[in-house]
């Protein structure tokens, strides 16, 4: 039972005043009065009791602790007979320790007001050293908001701070830690939640600590995940130089976690999948080659060891692939060039597509000159992709893909146009590209993309195919493309004329109509004389009119200018064949109509020969021409252009023109891949599927998007994974691990101690979509039950920031901000030095010395180039 220290009977024990500053004096004879000294200090009683009066007598009231009530009795008067003289009053521990609290604090604040007022405050109020990498630090007042204020400020910080995370804005200030820097993990509160909802999900609670227990039970900490942490709770300072203020202990990581654990070995979480949280960014089988490719029947020298394509970084703790040609060249460079497909070792980039010209002379589509022989069944990817941002053509190139072209004889009137729009579109793309090379690639793609590329692209895109190749592809196939297209575009221009208004009388005369132009037959070949259908020219329709001097529309027509066709020209020309015609020819092609008043010139291939005059004398006689020397034997090469271009480069076949990869990273075949990629999400998303369907098929050579994966990327497009996962410089993943530190604890078995094949695991499957997150890994997930082994507190340690960092994320490089032309602003330099090490202290460190002008600077302060 509880003792008491007092008695509370009102018979038995006169009250005790605690509170009070004074006791009876007779309080340590053990009979202290009733009513005890004032709260001055005074004696107010004489007697033992004071009597009390009940009507008849007066009655004593001494209380038995003093041994009752009297024989005698009060007297007559009503006074105590019991008298005493006046006791002195005795101060109490409380009075007495009042005052030493007084004079202490009175002495202190006189002393403190002492120093405060002088340049000593700093020193007597420093609570120690700081680490050294702080030791730059100005003063207190770098790191501290409230030091400035004074010691109200002070004293105020310490209550009731007015912004409570303002150190921790210092702190930030010069270790960036991104847009959530105070935030747990620097993560935003939305994916924090996301994660504890996760986390307190999938893994049971373990019994923490003692420590933690006692601190989640004395100390706040945040609820929600809005809450910011300031820096002082995990880094502590002014423990001296050699401190580690990134030594975090365990117990202060749990405090905030959502699920608690007594150890590392003893409730940590299970390992999920872990490392493999996405797809390798490139598809190499391990499960394949082991068991299969690196047999002795198919590899001579197969690897033994995983550091034979593996190798550390220089910090210690990634894996890195070593270059492809030290791992992977001695097996798949003859893939690359093509060798040993059954087909043609090279990739058809322009294709003549093979068109029934039978079926287009008899609905009178007009194609102009095209080979007959073409075998292509339609038109390449590549070609698709230059035409499709041609305006008005991206109808006709979907029809034309649906369409059989060797077979048109079913088809509709609406699509025998699109054919002939797009061998006209054709034609132009190869006018172009003969006359201007990369850059009418870069400008139509550019199109078809709706955005700029650059010019190293461009040159990348067309290969720097040689100019010869693709005259000679013209000559050969197109002979008279220059006439062809030429006309082709003045007739447009002529149809763009007359669409400014809709069904409004108008004369011809103000324009110019085109000349008609030669009629070449559809694969026409060279006639009985060895010369080419296009070469036995007349003159064109307009030139003849024009030298007819007739009228062909002197009066004026109603016309209905949307609907007006190239074909309609020739049917006006025919209905009116009066009328002057003197400004026909205007803008026609060379060979057309010549304006009014000049000579019209003359027919190509047909040079005019001016009639010699009256009055001229004869014409002189001119030797014969002498015997011209038979022409050397031509020297052919002996091998197919196929076979020529065996160690890559551009070779033409029939009438396509292929690209053979030359090695890998073959700028070419990247260049279109990337641009493939760049189409994801565009209107142009289905000619980038289509040219992706080309680099992924297995006839096709070069088979880069076989082993380079890609990525959908969150923000739009699409990502080649060119390279093997390498460090991101400035980002900080959750965990770490030093591969190199381990490589002399795992034995025989090497990197299969920790990383163990999945038999079974549908590897492949993971690259059908683009999604990484969606796979299956040739490796298991690592077990715990291999690091808790020698991760234990009393062997190797189980500090969580041993494998945990508690700042992830990617965090901006702070740049030195050099301005060289503050470095010759005073002579010697002097001006670039102040610029520089401004630069230099932001990053802390002299490292960056180099930056600066060297002493031999030029007279007017310019440091020399190598100084740069």
């Amino acid at each position: 039972m509880m003792r008491r220290l007092q008695s509370f009977d009102f018979n038995r024990s006169a009250y005790e005043r605690v509170s009070d500053n004074w006791v009876c004096g007779y309080a340590a004879e053990g009979r202290p009065c009733c009513l005890g000294p004032t709260c001055k200090g005074r004696c107010q009683s004489q007697g033992e009791c004071e009597p009390r009066h009940d009507g008849r007598e007066w009655l004593c009231t001494r209380s038995e602790e003093l041994g009752g009530p009297c024989e005698e009795g009060p007297g007559r008067d009503g006074t105590c007979c019991q008298q005493r003289p006046p006791c002195v009053p005795q101060a109490t521990l409380r009075r007495k320790r009042g005052k030493v609290t007084f004079w202490a604090t009175a002495l202190t604040v006189a002393v403190a007001a002492l120093v405060l007022g002088t340049q000593a405050r700093d020193r007597v109020f420093d609570p120690g050293p700081v680490i050294q990498g702080h030791g730059e630090v100005g003063n207190c007042a770098t790191c501290h908001v409230a030091f400035d204020g004074g010691p109200a400020a002070w004293l105020k910080a310490a209550v009731r701070p007015d912004d409570p995370h303002g150190d921790s804005d210092k702190c930030v200030a010069c270790h960036d830690r991104g847009r959530h820097a105070t935030h747990p993990h620097n993560l935003s509160p939305a994916v924090l939640e996301q994660h504890t909802r996760t986390i307190t999900a999938n893994t049971p609670q373990s019994r923490p600590s003692w420590m933690v227990a006692v601190r989640d039970s004395v100390f706040d900490l945040p609820e929600e995940a809005e809450d910011a942490l300031a820096c002082a709770t995990c880094h502590k300072e002014h423990r001296g130089a050699q401190f580690d203020a990134t030594a975090v202990p365990d117990d202060r990581c749990q405090t905030c976690h959502a699920v608690k654990f007594t150890s590392f070995a003893e409730g940590h979480p299970p390992f999920d999948r872990y490392p493999y949280l996405r797809r390798t960014r490139l598809s190499f089988n391990h499960e394949s080659h082991f068991n299969r490719n690196f047999s002795e029947s198919k590899v001579k020298n197969p690897p033994q060891t995983c550091g034979a394509c593996h190798v550390p970084d220089a910090s210690g703790r990634y894996m890195e692939v070593k270059p492809f040609n030290e791992t992977c060249a001695a097996c798949h460079t003859k893939d690359i060039r093509g060798e040993g497909l059954a087909g043609t070792k090279g990739i058809p980039v322009i294709a003549l597509p093979e068109l029934d010209l039978e079926t287009l002379q008899e609905k009178k589509i007009d194609v102009g000159q095209w080979p007959e022989y073409a075998i292509a069944q339609n038109l390449s990817p590549f070609m698709v992709m230059m035409l499709s941002g041609q305006p008005g053509l991206e109808i006709d190139l979907a029809l034309v893909q649906r369409l059989e072209l060797s077979d048109l004889t079913e088809a509709k009137e609406g699509e025998l146009r699109a054919v002939q729009n797009v061998a006209w579109a054709i034609k132009e793309l190869l006018y172009d590209i003969v006359v201007t090379g990369a850059e009418t690639v870069r400008a139509r793609i550019e199109l078809s993309l709706n955005r700029n590329l650059e010019a190293d692209i461009a040159a990348q895109l067309i290969g720097q195919i040689p100019l010869d190749v693709m005259r000679a592809a013209q000559r050969d196939w197109f002979p008279a493309l220059k006439q062809e297209v030429e006309e082709q575009r003045q007739k447009r221009a002529a149809l763009e004329l007359l669409k400014p208004r809709k069904r409004t009388a108008f004369s011809f005369r103000r324009f110019s109509l085109p000349s008609e132009g030669p009629k070449l037959a559809a694969a026409a070949g060279p006639d009985r004389t060895g010369r080419h259908p296009t070469q036995a020219r007349r003159a064109p329709r307009g030139q003849q009119l024009a030298q007819s001097g007739d009228d062909l529309l002197s009066d004026e027509k109603l016309i209905d200018r949307e609907s007006l066709r190239l074909e309609d020209f020739e049917q006006l020309l025919q209905e009116d064949a009066s009328g002057d015609n003197s400004d026909l020819g205007a803008i026609a092609p060379s060979g057309g109509a010549a304006p009014s008043g000049e000579e019209a010139p003359a027919v190509p291939d047909q040079p005019a020969v001016a009639a010699p005059a009256p009055d001229a004398a004869p014409a002189e006689e001119v030797d014969p021409e002498p015997e011209v020397a038979a022409p050397y034997e031509p020297l052919d090469p002996e091998v197919d252009p196929e076979t020529w271009a065996g160690f890559g480069g551009w070779f033409r076949q029939d009438f396509i023109l292929y690209y053979r990869p030359v090695t890998h990273r073959d700028p070419f075949m990247r260049a279109w891949i990337d641009l493939a990629a760049k189409a994801h999400g565009t209107r142009a998303e289905p000619d980038g599927l289509a040219l992706m369907a080309v680099f992924r098929d297995k006839a096709t050579p070069g088979k880069c998007t076989r082993c380079h994966s890609q990525d959908e990327q969150p923000a739009g497009g699409l990502k080649v994974n060119w390279r093997p996962y390498y460090p991101v410089q400035g980002f900080r993943p959750f965990t770490v691990f030093n591969h190199s530190f381990h490589f002399s604890l795992v034995g025989t078995k090497g990197c299969a101690t920790c990383h163990e094949l999945q038999a079974g695991a549908d590897f492949a499957g993971g690259y059908e979509d683009l999604n990484p997150k969606t796979f299956q890994s040739n490796f298991a997930p690592m077990k715990m039950q291999v690091c808790t082994d020698c991760h234990v507190e009393e062997s190797a340690g189980d500090a969580c920031v041993q494998c945990h960092r508690f700042h992830v994320g990617e965090f901006p490089i702070i740049p030195v901000r050099t301005v060289i032309a503050e470095m010759s602003a005073t002579p010697g330099g002097q001006g670039g030095d102040a610029a520089v090490g401004g630069g230099v202290g932001a990053l802390g460190g002299s490292g960056l010395g180099l930056l600066s002008p060297p002493p031999s600077s030029s007279a007017n302060g310019t440091p020399p180039p190598a100084a740069l």
